[in-house]
């Protein structure tokens, strides 16, 4: 349930779109036993299978140069507390970067990413390692925190 909104940035070109909003997923977590599951990433997806199989004969192309910020935080729940933190990732390529970031602030799980594409065009030559930057994300984009139920919680 969205429960505020904001942009900014749309009739100025100079600072980046932003996109601000809060919403209420109940029951977001996952239970798994005695522990819950919780997946930081909570909107949005950036990596994907590129270029799987066939041989390609042309390089990739991008549509864009673009830079991408996301941050989620996530409010734990009174009888329930972070068991498992997982660890960020560092991914950089001259052609892109991407880069995430997971901490316990208090009751809070922040959650923060950024994804860049710096050149538009990646010769057929490298593309493993297009392919290798794109599963390195994927991967992180389904990591989950682990969380444990605490005297007097559920």
């Amino acid at each position: 349930r969205l429960t505020k909104s904001a942009v900014s940035g749309l009739s100025d070109s100079s600072p980046p779109l932003e996109v601000d909003y809060s919403f209420v997923a109940p029951a977001y977590a996952k239970r798994a036993g005695e522990l819950w599951l919780l997946r930081p990433r909570v909107m949005g997806q950036k990596g994907s299978v590129v270029m799987e199989g066939d041989k390609r004969v042309y390089p990739v192309e991008f549509d864009a140069t673009t830079l991408q910020t996301d941050t989620f935080e996530i409010e734990i729940p009174k009888g329930v507390e972070l068991d498992e933190v997982p660890a960020g990732i560092d991914i950089t390529y001259d052609f892109g970067e991407y880069h995430s970031r997971i901490q316990k602030l208090g009751n809070t799980l922040k959650y923060s990413r950024s994804y860049q594409i710096k050149e538009l065009v990646v010769p057929t030559s490298r593309l493993n390692e297009v392919q290798k930057f794109y599963r390195q994300i994927a991967r992180e984009e389904r990591i989950a925190a682990v969380l444990k139920t605490t005297a007097g919680g559920e």
